[in-house]
């Protein structure tokens, strides 16, 4: 991905994301027609500009669900469906959207200081754009090259590395520090689905704008795959019964750790899983070959992509792009409790991973069962790293370097208000409220999932 490109994805993030709270709160009511314009125009423009060049899965779970139906942006390369307005005219007559569902447009809508967007009154005269948009350090105009420094980083564009749980979150939004709630047990009114072992990993594998669970099964006799698909929203799942044996997905070995993520650029979710036969574990890979709507499955293969150098009995994959240069990294946790780093030193669709690296970037191994989780839980712009182990312990190691160049501290054991849970921790992170922090999810080996909200944002 070009720098030029970077920043639009930049834009993007900051711009719907405030449209995205600002629907939610009811504070687009309070902004003026021609101020709702700006902003719809400016996340509608850039949405059409990265089509293409960003998979559309992500474009949309960037939007979140509200800010889809208010734009109605269609699928890329079919027109936009949403308002319309040209870069020389903004009357505020194109938002033939009714933000406080009364009538389909509201002409007569007392007029507000646009300082609600902008953050100061707004001097500029219609049909030009802010000199400094949205009261942030950002001096160009939406599709120029920014003047600030680019990082280089893919880290925003999917925090936890799926391709798809990112949904409200807000790059405009400083650094936090994570504050995690009391644990819920199975939240969401899921229905608890395995006796042993439960691997969750959340994703939105139907492309509705809410995160399902797909959950991964370790049992004595035989592993397997569960999907629970989120019948609620993006601010409030529901998850109620899986469906054991999904997408006609069969696992032969004793244990399934699954993994999600766009692994070939064609914008729907891939499938990685940690298998084992007890003595020997290996990577499955099943392609998607359907779409981001309704996915397929293809037959798996075994240790693709290059993958080599495996001889621990049990791994657990996890994605994300830790060093900044597009395409999909991968980092598989042991039994033993080391943590691997299989570079992608392929492309976005083409992947191809190097020889494995234990304990790389100043990751240090856990007591056993180390299972990886990737996130930018401080919203600094790089990739944290939680990893769960055999006692219920979550390790968190931040990532003090860069999103081109990591560097992990010295490990924090249940940081943030996390508490060990019962036995064996398995970890995902995720944005499950849609509030643009990211939230925990934790399995058990007795197949019960813990929830930690983030209350930060």
């Amino acid at each position: 991905m070009s720098i030029h490109d970077r920043n639009k994805l930049r834009k993007l993030r900051r711009h719907a994301g405030r449209l995205n709270r600002m629907i939610g709160d009811g504070s687009i009511q309070d902004v003026t027609p021609r101020g709702r314009s700006r902003l719809l125009r400016r996340v509608r423009d850039l949405y059409e500009g990265l089509c293409g060049v960003v998979s559309e899965i992500t474009l949309r779970h960037i939007l979140a669900a509200s800010a889809v139906l208010v734009l109605g942006v269609s699928a890329c390369g079919g027109g936009g469906g949403g308002p319309t307005g040209d870069a020389d005219t903004d009357t505020g007559s194109d938002v033939a959207v009714d933000m406080d569902a009364g009538d389909l447009t509201d002409p007569a809508e007392e007029p507000v200081s646009d300082a609600v967007l902008d953050g100061d009154e707004d001097p500029v005269p219609d049909g030009e754009e802010d000199a400094t948009p949205d009261g942030e350090d950002d001096p160009v105009l939406d599709g120029e090259e920014d003047a600030e420094p680019d990082t280089g980083t893919d880290a925003e564009m999917d925090p936890d590395a799926d391709d798809a749980v990112d949904v409200g979150v807000d790059e405009g939004v400083s650094t936090i520090t994570p504050s995690f709630a009391t644990a819920r047990r199975n939240p969401f009114s899921m229905v608890l689905g395995a006796s042993y072992v439960g691997l969750p990993e959340l994703a939105d594998l139907d492309g509705d704008g809410d995160l399902d669970m797909m959950a991964g099964v370790g049992d004595i006799t035989a592993g397997g795959i569960m999907y629970y698909e989120n019948t609620g929203t993006a601010g409030s799942a529901t998850f109620g019964s899986p469906d054991v044996g999904p997408f006609s997905i069969t696992i032969t070995g004793v244990f399934a750790a699954p993994a999600l993520v766009d692994i070939d650029g064609d914008g729907d979710l891939d499938l990685f899983t940690g298998e084992s036969d007890t003595y020997t574990g290996s990577i499955g890979f099943r392609r998607n070959t359907g779409t981001s709507t309704s996915p397929a499955f293809a037959a798996p293969v075994t240790n693709p992509f290059g993958i080599s150098g495996l001889t621990d009995s049990f791994y657990f994959p996890e994605l994300g792009d830790i060093d900044g240069d597009g395409d999909m990294d991968l980092f598989l946790g042991e039994r033993d409790g080391d943590v691997l780093l299989l570079r992608n030193t392929g492309t976005s669709s083409s992947p191809a991973f190097a020889a494995p690296v234990t304990n790389p970037l100043g990751i240090t191994a856990v007591t056993q069962i180390a299972a990886p989780a990737l996130g930018d839980l401080d919203r600094d712009g790089d990739l944290d790293l939680i990893v769960g182990e055999e006692g219920g312990d979550l390790m968190y190691f931040q990532n003090t370097g860069t999103a081109t160049s990591p560097a992990f501290a010295t490990v924090v054991a249940n940081p943030f208000g996390l508490t060990s849970v019962d036995q064996w921790a398995f970890p995902d992170l995720a944005d499950m409220d849609a509030d643009g922090d990211l939230d925990l999810y934790v399995g058990e080996y007795d197949g019960y999932m813990q929830y930690f909200e983030n209350t930060a944002i």
